[in-house]
């Protein structure tokens, strides 16, 4: 995995983090020299996405969550099945690159 490089300001888009960029390309197995800025942003979003995910399903194990109304939980619930359909369609279309 040679080259992998950082991700600076473009088109007004805020400058990502450099070392969980690298991070990021290099758990994907992707060479960033080969990819255009529109799938740099993909791999971005999955990233941000899961991360929510993370955090979500933390809470939704946490105590406040049980004393959330029984619809306030189950669109908690129906959210995160959600935010997974997007993030296995995000990966999917990052392993197509």
């Amino acid at each position: 995995m040679d080259d992998i490089t950082t991700c600076y300001e473009r088109g007004g888009q805020p400058e990502w983090d450099n070392n969980d960029y690298q991070r990021d390309f290099v758990w994907l197995g992707i060479r960033r020299d080969l990819m255009l800025p529109h799938q740099e942003r993909v791999v971005k979003e999955l990233k941000d996405l899961d991360e929510k995910i993370d955090k979500l399903t933390i809470f939704l194990k946490g105590d406040i969550f049980h004393t959330l109304s029984m619809d306030e939980q189950g669109r908690l619930n129906q959210q995160l099945v959600y935010m997974r359909g997007y993030s296995t369609i995000l990966s999917e279309r990052i392993g197509a690159f």
